[in-house]
C-alpha cells in the first residue's frame, strides 16, 4: 500500500462548486415586472428555496407572450431585487450580490452584458428616467446615480448617510433628470436635486413605521405615494412637506410594490395574496379595485396602459387585472 503526504482540510468533503444553470429556468418565485414603452416585457424568477440562488430575467416581445410565458431573451444571474427598461434595447439589473448590471439585447437568445457597477450592500430598487442613459440606485444609506456608458464606473451623483438608516425605495420625475425621491428605514421621505449643494428636502417623516415603497404620480408630479412597512399608503403633495394629504391602511403586512397608471390610479401589493387599487383624484384615497385570486405573497405591481400586471410566489403567478371597468 502507497502512502500519500495529502493532507486535506477539515471541511473538504463539505466543499461544493457552484455552477449558474445552462438553460433558463421558470422559478417559483417571481419577483418583478417591467414594461417599456413600446410594450415590451421582462420578469424576474428566483431560486430562493435550494443551496444556490440564482435568478432568471426573461424578456417578452409583448404583454400576450408575457402572460403565455413565451420568452425571446433570457438572462442567468443571482438572485434580484429589481430590473428596469433603460431604453428598447438596455435594461438594468439590481443583483443581490451588490452589482448593478447593465445587459443589451441583440439576435441571440441570452442578455448580453454591457456594463455593471458595485455597490457596498444589497440594491433593493433602482429607477430610471425618461430618454436618459442616467439610473437611480440605493444600497444601504447610500443613494447614487450612474451613467450605463460609464467607462471608469465612477458615479455620476452619490450622497451617503443623509438618511439614518438604510434606504429601502427610490422613483424619479420621470421628466426631469434632476429630480428624484427617497425612502427610507429611517422612517422618512426625501425630494433631491442634484442640481443643488443643499441637503434634500423631508417630504415626510412617519411617526411608526418605517417606509418601504414610494412612488412619484407621473400624471401629476406634485403627488406621491408612500407605503409603510405596518401595510399604511400615504398620499404627499411635494408642495406641503412634512404633512400627508390622505392615508389609507391597505394590509396587515409590508407593502411591497407601487406603480401609478398613466390615468393617476395607483396599484398596491404586499405580503398577502391581495393586490388592490387605489383611486388619488381629488387629494383622497379609495380603493376601488380588490383581487385576491394570487395563491401567496404579491411581490410587484406594473401598469401597461390601463391593466396592472402583478406577480409573486406560487407556480406561475402572474395575472392581469383589466381594472377600467370599475374605474
Amino acid at each position: 500500500m502507497t502512502e500519500t503526504n495529502i493532507i486535506l482540510p477539515p471541511n473538504k468533503q463539505m466543499d461544493v462548486e457552484f455552477e449558474f444553470s445552462q438553460s433558463p429556468n421558470l422559478y417559483d418565485h417571481l419577483m418583478f415586472l417591467n414594461f417599456s414603452r413600446e410594450g415590451r416585457a421582462i420578469l424576474g424568477s428566483s431560486d430562493l428555496t435550494g443551496t444556490f440562488w440564482e435568478g432568471t430575467l426573461f424578456y417578452y416581445e409583448n404583454v400576450n407572450d408575457l402572460i403565455d410565458f413565451k420568452h425571446s431573451k433570457y438572462y442567468i444571474h443571482m438572485t434580484a431585487s429589481d430590473a428596469k427598461f433603460i431604453d428598447e434595447e438596455t435594461i438594468a439589473i439590481a443583483e443581490d450580490a451588490a452589482i448593478l448590471n447593465i445587459v443589451t439585447l441583440d439576435d441571440s437568445s441570452t442578455m448580453k452584458p454591457m456594463n455593471y457597477f458595485r455597490h457596498f450592500k444589497r440594491i433593493p430598487e433602482i429607477a430610471v428616467w425618461e430618454k436618459s442613459t442616467k439610473i437611480l440606485s440605493c444600497s444601504g444609506r447610500c443613494v447614487t446615480v450612474w451613467d450605463v456608458n460609464s467607462s471608469d464606473k465612477k458615479p455620476h451623483f452619490i450622497s451617503q448617510n443623509l438618511h439614518l438608516d438604510d434606504v429601502t425605495t427610490v422613483d424619479t420625475f420621470k421628466m426631469d433628470a434632476s429630480l428624484f425621491v427617497t425612502a427610507s428605514a429611517d422612517r422618512k421621505a426625501c425630494l433631491w436635486d442634484i442640481r443643488c449643494e443643499v441637503p434634500p428636502l423631508v417630504l415626510y417623516s412617519n411617526e411608526f413605521s418605517s417606509l418601504v415603497q414610494i412612488c412619484v404620480n407621473q400624471r401629476d408630479t406634485n403627488y406621491l405615494a408612500v407605503g409603510t412597512q405596518a401595510g399604511d399608503l400615504y398620499l404627499i403633495d411635494k408642495r406641503e412637506p412634512e404633512d400627508f394629504v390622505a392615508t389609507l391602511p391597505c394590509f396587515e403586512s409590508t407593502i411591497n410594490s407601487l406603480s401609478f397608471s398613466d390615468r393617476g390610479h395607483l396599484g398596491v401589493c404586499g405580503d398577502t395574496s391581495e393586490v388592490i387599487v387605489v383611486d388619488c383624484l381629488d387629494s383622497k384615497l379609495e380603493k376601488v379595485y380588490s383581487n385576491k385570486e394570487h395563491k401567496g405573497h404579491v411581490k410587484g405591481v406594473q401598469w401597461y396602459r390601463d391593466t396592472l400586471y402583478s406577480c409573486g410566489f406560487g407556480k406561475k403567478q402572474l395575472m392581469n387585472h383589466t381594472v377600467n371597468q370599475v374605474l
